[in-house]
């Protein structure tokens, strides 16, 4: 199972300075649709949807694990089901030529494995679109 991003994870560099800027210097300046109240309102909210949006790959992440987990034991049942029909349909025409119409090929219907280099783990700070991209 890969670890789900953090939820807690920084803004940007460029947000993080000017909602610093807004913290220290331009604390008490207020421009017409922004002042620092309505910026902290704003980084709340993203780091709101961040957390949700950390929960539900969790979620789909757990779901898939499952999903994964259950074709494996159902494609292990099928195939010994498939060798005690084989056992069973012997001196049966019919049966036995309906057994060997049907190919199990297991790298078929295995679960499909992740390919590729994993993910360097830890190093990268995440983001609400680095969060997004690993979602798609």
């Amino acid at each position: 199972m890969t670890s789900a991003p953090k939820p807690q994870a920084p803004p940007p560099d460029p947000v993080r300075a000017v909602l610093d800027l807004f913290d220290g210097p331009l604390a008490e300046i207020q421009f017409p649709d922004l002042d620092r109240e309505t910026l902290r309102e704003a980084a709340d909210e993203v780091e709101r949807r961040r957390a949700s949006l950390s929960e539900a790959l969790e979620t789909v992440q757990a779901a898939r694990n499952s999903l994964e987990a259950g074709q494996g034991k159902l494609l292990e049942q099928v195939r010994r089901a498939y060798a005690y029909a084989s056992v069973y349909a012997e001196g049966d025409e019919a049966l036995t030529a309906a057994l060997a119409d049907i190919k199990l090929d297991a790298r078929k219907l295995a679960p499909k494995k992740k390919r590729g280099r994993p993910r360097k783990g830890g190093t990268k700070h995440q983001t609400s679109l680095s969060v997004a991209e690993d979602a798609a």
